[in-house]
């Protein structure tokens, strides 16, 4: 008898934190096949698991979802899935009207719909609400915070709700062990180049050249030439593009810094954490509940003054600095494990499974 299929329903494979963290736990589930749909043609990864196909849609934008669901519902047929799983909004969307309920779905919600820029809107919300009465899923929430915020939303879902942390391959990460700095002190920021990201304002705080401080950011986004403008005019500030190898890259740099101002739970900042580089971040409730008190906060909306001094105490800290990046590395193995995560989504998948 063949392995059983998972299908799972995502907007695109473009490199951010949820198709990062989707296809790195495709590759630990062994025991099923997986076929990955997403609503766009986009794919930023060379290589998919041994295990995994992907079927793309085809959609250039959200007006042709209505278009789509036929489409998607002889796809669920020809697949023949035990179990859909949605990550991100519109996908889900998708997935409740179309995924018929002797099928278990399970939606996983990566960021905090109460801050969350297309929550705003009242379409966005009530979409949710309905679509979740028409078809209720099984949430999964990267974070405490984004479950709380998803249950005041949606109150019916605490009935069948959990919290799953985030992993990153821990096998790749490559530990600072050398936290000593002589020179100019380099900052690192990883991660899309959202709005959300805040990356424009950490750019318009950043010191100039001869104040010491140095920044690079890596990655790729709707941004990127807004951002590439902006540091053309700030020579201690470089934007170094998108890498397959962070883990080798991050452990280059003394500190790591993030302005952002929504998350639901950073693979950025675990990477960060894992790699023991002392962290600088922008306070939020998301970083709180991440790193606790194995981090310093600032706050982005800070004046330009106020910033460099942030920066200056920061570095002049160095006990402080090497104790709190060994405090986040301890954490990191203790709480954000692969073997964890993939436990703990095993045990949904085959509960779901069983219960249908």
């Amino acid at each position: 008898m063949g392995k059983k299929t998972i299908l799972h329903c995502i907007y695109s494979l473009g490199r951010g934190g949820a198709e990062t963290m989707l296809l790195a736990t495709l590759k630990e589930l062994t025991e099923y096949n997986h076929v990955v749909v997403t609503l766009a043609d986009d794919n930023h990864f060379a290589h998919l698991p041994g295990n995994c196909r992907h079927i793309s849609l085809g959609m250039k934008n959200t007006k042709q979802l209505p278009l789509l669901r036929n489409n998607f519902r002889k796809l669920i047929r020809m697949e023949k899935p035990v179990l859909v799983h949605s990550h991100l909004y519109w996908p889900t969307i998708l997935c409740r009207v179309s995924v018929r309920k002797e099928i278990p779905l399970v939606t996983t919600i990566h960021t905090s719909v109460g801050s969350a820029g297309d929550y705003k809107k009242k379409y966005i919300r009530l979409l949710d609400k309905y679509s979740f009465r028409k078809r209720p899923s099984y949430i999964i929430a990267v974070s405490e915070g984004v479950l709380k915020d998803y249950i005041s939303l949606i109150p019916a879902s605490s009935q069948q709700a959990e919290v799953i942390y985030t992993f990153v391959d821990e096998e790749k990460i490559q530990h600072k062990i050398n936290l000593d700095t002589e020179g100019r002190f380099r900052f690192v920021c990883t991660g899309a180049l959202r709005v959300q990201k805040n990356m424009e304002r950490l750019i318009q705080l950043w010191p100039d050249e001869h104040n010491g401080f140095d920044l690079d950011i890596y990655g790729d986004g709707p941004l990127k030439t807004s951002l590439e403008k902006m540091a053309a005019g700030q020579t201690a500030v470089k934007l170094k593009g998108e890498v397959d190898n962070i883990e080798e890259v991050l452990p280059q740099y003394d500190g790591y810094i993030s302005g952002s101002a929504v998350e639901g739970f950073s693979l950025s900042i675990l990477e960060a954490m894992g790699t023991g580089i002392p962290l600088l971040l922008n306070d939020i409730a998301s970083f709180r509940e991440q790193c606790g008190e194995t981090a310093t906060y600032f706050h982005i909306q800070v004046s330009k003054e106020g910033f460099l001094e942030t920066l200056q105490k920061f570095q002049s800290q160095s006990a402080l600095r090497a104790e709190m990046a060994m405090k986040a590395l301890e954490l990191f193995q203790q709480n954000y494990s692969r073997i964890k995560h993939i436990n703990a989504l095993r045990n949904i998948y085959n509960n779901q499974i069983n219960a249908h």
